[in-house]
């Protein structure tokens, strides 16, 4: 790429990718889905007490799965992923 086409795809970059995580987080943290998730975080809490784990054992899966719903857990888990498939080629 010449330097020119570079420069407008670093502006382009630039402004988009911010209003697009701006856009996710909106959808993801509006009070309807917090509402939502908090309850599936209680549920998904209660089953692992019910299924005979310990307090400890609960609170670490449950922790595990609330970091599914983070944007920062959903990037970290697209570029984990990522860096391996790239060690596969």
């Amino acid at each position: 790429m010449k330097p020119q086409e570079i420069k407008e795809l670093l502006q382009v970059v630039g402004t988009e990718i911010p209003k697009l995580v701006e856009s996710i987080m909106k959808t993801m943290y509006n009070a309807e889905n917090a509402e939502s998730m908090a309850k599936g975080v209680a549920q998904f809490y209660k089953s692992m007490k019910d299924a005979g784990m310990d307090e400890k054992q609960a609170y670490d899966l449950t922790q595990q799965f609330m970091a599914s719903f983070s944007l920062g857990g959903i990037i970290s888990k697209a570029v984990a992923g990522r860096g391996s498939r790239d060690d596969c080629d």
